[in-house]
């Protein structure tokens, strides 16, 4: 996978802030701790899951938290998910999920405050810039936190890895035929693609298609045409499957990119090492219904330095 295709291309990283109201995020105020967080969208809905780690020291003092009623255990976390149903803040999030070339780089509360960090595209900086300036002229409690370059996909995953330990999962199936995506591997076989799975419309999930050359087609939303990006919205009924099972079990994906080579589709999805073996098991469900992918596991392993010479 040529990663040199998407380094340095979509680099305006924002940390924005957001003062959560609700039962659950009340509830939160006494938290202090950075609490890793999973936001995402499913058709004209908005969820927040919490993760509090059962290796943590401090895990006694979020006693009064976990006691909540939409509480979940799994091997490593306490989980809890929340609908977000306060207008401005359901508006807001879904302006910035559904934004032209968004990529969402994590999430995270400390108290009652969710942070988002997102990079997007500098040729939408003046939308950008009027979108935010909107909301936090007009809505306290909404703030930018940071503003700067975005680093390289590797050195993101890598710091991340730094934070908690990340996992990654390449997988293969038989490519099935699917218009726009067969006019991309023929005008551009190298291409890369990072899906924004944390949005879902009935089109399916947004994705940058980072091209090595130009691309025309139905379909394409052009972010970039001297750097050759692209945007476009994907269904693959497998990964859509999988999603909607990995939602219900609240297992947090920190990226997923999308490649085509030989004939064959590529998934590559980077999430928590402690999250790996209940994501296979959802991936051994969805694949066992359609045997006609054949599909293959190509790459698992804990994130090292050397992981991304092994990634087709």
């Amino acid at each position: 996978m040529d990663f040199s295709l998407m380094d340095g291309k979509v680099e305006c990283g924002v940390s924005l802030s957001i003062k959560l109201k609700g039962e659950l995020f009340n509830l939160m105020k006494n938290a202090d701790e950075r609490i890793e967080t999973f936001l995402y969208e499913d058709h004209e809905e908005l969820f927040i899951n919490l993760y509090f780690s059962k290796f943590s020291n401090n895990l006694g003092k979020y006693n009064f938290i976990l006691s909540h009623r939409n509480l979940k255990e799994s091997e490593s976390f306490f989980t809890i998910s929340a609908k977000i149903e306060n207008p401005t803040h359901f508006d807001f999030v879904k302006k910035i999920l559904n934004f032209p070339s968004v990529i969402v780089a994590g999430t995270f509360m400390k108290r009652d405050t969710l942070f988002i960090l997102y990079r997007y595209h500098e040729n939408y900086k003046e939308e950008m810039n009027s979108l935010l300036n909107l909301y936090i002229v007009e809505h306290e409690g909404i703030a930018i936190s940071e503003i700067r370059k975005s680093y390289s996909f590797r050195d993101r995953m890598m710091r991340i890895n730094k934070l908690f330990p990340l996992a990654v999962l390449q997988t293969s199936s038989k490519y099935i035929s699917n218009k726009l995506i067969s006019y991309i591997y023929k005008n551009s076989p190298g291409f890369v693609a990072e899906l924004e799975g944390r949005g879902l419309t009935s089109d399916g999930v947004r994705a940058l298609i980072y091209s090595n050359r130009n691309l025309n087609f139905k379909g394409l939303i052009e972010i970039s045409r001297n750097q050759n990006i692209y945007e476009a919205r994907h269904y693959e009924s497998l990964f859509v499957e999988r999603r909607r099972l990995a939602n219900m079990e609240r297992i947090p994906r920190i990226a997923i990119l999308f490649s085509v080579k030989d004939d064959r589709a590529y998934i590559t999805s980077f999430l928590p090492v402690e999250e790996m073996d209940n994501y296979m098991r959802i991936y051994s469900k969805t694949v066992n219904k359609e045997s006609s992918y054949e599909p293959n596991i190509e790459v698992l392993s804990k994130m090292r330095e050397d992981i991304w010479n092994w990634l087709e």
